[in-house]
């Protein structure tokens, strides 16, 4: 009997052992497995936080990107530049999207070669790149302006034999447009995006800047205007002044 009772104990113990081994193996096992998840979510997060973040074409920031910032939080001095490619439509429709992809990736490169490591630069839409200059003073970042346009339209992208020519037309301003004027970067959205349009409706191939009179630094304040007509009209009225600061050498 006091055999038996102590191979039963001894069963027991072994079993015991056996469980915690086994118990111990598992613990180990979920570990492992929560590790590799945690893993595989953070790189997924990380991938889809790149998608997000760049546009898969260009590299270029993408707008999701722009529109992150704090709309609440007043931006810093910086130079706001809205480009889009003159003629882009005319090119998909000869060679192709394809040959059109090649010009939107050469661009951005050519733009980069030029503006410095601190500026920004944002596939906007289609064919429109919005480029923030933060570094330099004032009349540093209009001369970065000229040498984009210089820059973008200095060749012509070369694609499978064929010559794509490259023009642009922007609109640019130094936010804030008045010193007294305390408005996210995003403000300024609306007033390049309509100098844009005096560029295009002035025959292209050149970039307009928008300044502010003193009379227009009152009036205007807390306004955007809503299209390319409401700008001139303002420029009319003397509230600001709408001046070409950089032109291409041959404008189409």
């Amino acid at each position: 009997t006091q055999n038996r009772a102590q191979q039963e104990s001894l069963r027991a113990e072994r079993l015991g052992t056996a469980l915690a081994v086994a118990i111990d193996l598992i613990g180990i096992s979920l570990s492992i497995t929560l590790f590799m998840g945690i893993r595989r979510t953070r790189r997924e997060r990380d991938s889809l936080s790149t998608a997000v973040s760049f546009d898969a074409l260009t590299t270029a920031l993408s707008r999701y990107q722009f529109q992150r910032r704090d709309p609440s939080t007043p931006a810093s001095s910086a130079g706001v530049l809205l480009l889009d490619l003159d003629n882009f439509k005319a090119t998909n429709d000869r060679y192709g999207h394809e040959a059109g992809d090649e010009v939107l990736k050469r661009v951005v490169e050519r733009i980069r070669e030029v503006i410095d490591k601190d500026d920004e630069i944002y596939r906007w839409g289609g064919e429109e790149f919005l480029v923030v200059l933060n570094a330099g003073t004032a009349a540093a970042r209009v001369e970065r302006v000229r040498q984009v346009m210089s820059q973008v339209e200095a060749s012509p992208v070369l694609w499978h034999g064929h010559s794509l020519p490259v023009g642009i037309s922007g609109g640019f301003l130094q936010h804030p447009l008045a010193s007294d004027w305390e408005t996210p970067l995003a403000d300024s959205i609306g007033w390049v995006d309509a100098a844009l349009y005096v560029a295009k409706n002035d025959g292209r191939g050149r970039i307009e800047q928008v300044t502010l009179s003193p009379s227009g630094s009152a009036v205007l304040k807390g306004r955007r205007p809503i299209d390319m007509a409401q700008l001139l009209d303002w420029q009319h009225r003397q509230f600001l002044m709408i001046e070409t600061i950089a032109q291409a050498k041959k404008v189409s």
